[in-house]
């Protein structure tokens, strides 16, 4: 969450770049851990939406954080 304008923070990632942000971690774990904390965007099946971009049609994870959701961290509340 931007502080100064309270707007969310929305991150739009490449599959295959988020392997690489998970740096050595296992990716499915990363995705699921942020899927169950409410903080990734993906399709009932699991798997990276489709969003519209200038390039086309393109599959992408949807990493959001705002102040109403829980953090990263299980019982730590992100505080503006």
């Amino acid at each position: 969450m931007d502080k100064e304008s309270g707007k969310e923070a929305i991150y739009y990632i490449y599959p295959a770049l988020f392997k690489t942000i998970c740096n050595g971690m296992n990716s499915k774990i990363v995705r699921e851990a942020l899927k169950q904390r409410g903080i990734l965007e993906t399709h009932e099946d699991g798997r990276a939406k489709y969003v519209e971009t200038k390039d086309g049609r393109q599959r992408l994870l949807i990493i959001s954080f705002n102040n109403q959701k829980t953090s990263i961290y299980k019982n730590y509340k992100i505080t503006p």
